[in-house]
């Protein structure tokens, strides 16, 4: 149909070469559909050309097909070229805890590329405050409170919580400052 039709690795090449033009992209692509050449459906299928549009830049990623964001071997190799590739995995990569572990061998990073719902998981949680309680930043007073089972908590790891939120208070209202103060009150009575 079309003369001007190129050959699966010209397109890819030429593809490369645009996607490496940061301006051009960034402004007319959401995804490498919009390409303004045609291209190949089988190309755009393809986990090869996935890999490849990676081994570029791992900043590719969000262009690529939704369906190849939630493949752990792409994201996988993506991590690999930089971690900050993380960030575009789908949901369900984020909420794995083996490939947050796989990928990630810092406690700290896995606690703050962790899906919201599993950062209050001791699992998550513990390793990352016992080295760096200043992750609790990423987390709101409310969903420390609310979701943080402070019951499966040694006694030593509910302290370093309850200091980091009584030092991140100074800025609420008065009103709240007592809720929190008189929260962990509870918790220690408790025990």
């Amino acid at each position: 149909d079309n003369p001007f039709k190129l050959s699966k690795s010209k397109q890819l090449k030429l593809l490369i070469r645009f996607l490496a033009n940061k301006r051009m992209y960034r402004t007319t692509m959401k995804r490498i559909r919009d390409f303004p050449f045609v291209l190949d459906e089988s190309l755009l299928q393809s986990k090869k050309f996935a890999y490849q549009i990676v081994q570029a830049s791992y900043k590719n990623l969000p262009f690529l097909e939704p369906k190849f964001l939630k493949d752990k071997g792409i994201i996988s190799y993506a991590c690999l070229i930089s971690e900050k590739a993380f960030r575009w995995a789908d949901v369900s990569l984020k909420k794995d805890i083996s490939l947050l572990k796989d990928i990630f061998d810092d406690p700290c990073k896995i606690f703050l590329n962790a899906h919201i719902s599993l950062k209050t998981e001791p699992a998550i949680l513990l390793p990352a405050i016992n080295k760096s309680p200043d992750v609790l930043d990423s987390l709101s007073q409310n969903r420390i409170m609310k979701y943080v089972p402070f019951d499966k908590l040694a006694s030593h790891e509910v302290k370093i919580i309850e200091d980091h939120c009584l030092n991140n208070i100074k800025n609420l209202d008065i009103f709240k400052q007592a809720e929190i103060k008189d929260f962990f009150r509870q918790i220690f009575n408790d025990e």
